[in-house]
């Protein structure tokens, strides 16, 4: 479907549905994201609503680190990002066992023991950077695989009909998600399923990147030439920039 919208340039570039399947499988993967913020509602916020919004900062200060960390992670490979926020994502698993607010009560990872909401907030920090890089990553590279078509005008619809997949895809996730939810017998108040359900999210997030090795990001030989480096390009002033014309070679004209 990709394919056919781009036009008949994109048609004849079968390297394009790759993509397109890598793209619906990521985001159709089943999301615990959800149920992540019913269970902090459940331990913090009805108690504290002070704290929703100190967490809104930590993810969206975990945010601009991933845009600003992103120019020089670039160049590895989708998967890392992606399997690092699935395994970040494993990190909440011991507060679906913590009790809210108001009783003593402390959330340790092997060795590593916190208070509920500092190790809430950690693991939201961590995660978020790296979902963040994944999504980075996931744009990328559906703009290279748009770029490498030659007409303009199937690039730029390639594109809009990448991302496209990747919004229907979205929606598909939650229509997975909500009967794993249901058969990890997770209820408002009992998260005790909250792991088994975060396994199951990270593996099917692994699972999603079977179409990685049929992703081809070679340049496309019918697409137009780059243009030319500016560091090569004759300083601004000289003769050969258009700026100053040439000197007549029939000397100056005489003076009245």
């Amino acid at each position: 479907l990709v394919a056919w919208a781009a036009g008949p340039a994109a048609r004849l570039d079968r390297a394009l549905l790759a993509p397109a399947a890598l793209v619906l499988c990521l985001n159709a993967a089943p999301s615990a994201s959800i149920q992540l913020s019913n269970l902090e509602m459940y331990l913090f916020f009805d108690r504290k609503p002070c704290y929703s919004p100190y967490t809104e900062l930590v993810v969206a200060a975990s945010a601009v680190a991933a845009c600003l960390l992103f120019p020089a992670l670039r160049r590895l490979n989708i998967a890392v990002f992606v399997v690092a926020a699935a395994a970040t994502s494993l990190a909440f698993s011991p507060l679906a066992r913590a009790e809210p607010l108001g009783q003593p009560d402390r959330v340790c990872l092997g060795a590593l023991c916190a208070g509920r909401f500092a190790y809430d907030a950690s693991v939201r920090a961590l995660n978020g950077l790296c979902s963040e890089l994944a999504l980075l990553a996931q744009t990328t590279l559906m703009l290279q695989c748009a770029l490498r078509l030659a007409d303009p005008t199937a690039r730029t619809v390639a594109y809009g009909a990448l991302l496209a997949v990747a919004d229907a895809a979205a929606s598909v996730s939650g229509w997975v998600s909500a009967p794993l939810v249901d058969r990890t017998h997770i209820t408002y108040g009992d998260f005790h399923g909250l792991p088994r359900l975060l396994r199951i999210c990270a593996l099917a997030n692994l699972i999603a990147l079977l179409p990685l090795p049929f992703v081809n990001l070679a340049n496309n030989p019918d697409s137009p030439p780059s243009p030319p480096d500016s560091s090569y390009l004759p300083l601004a002033g000289g003769p050969d920039d258009g700026l100053v014309p040439p000197p007549d070679e029939d000397g100056p004209a005489p003076s009245d």
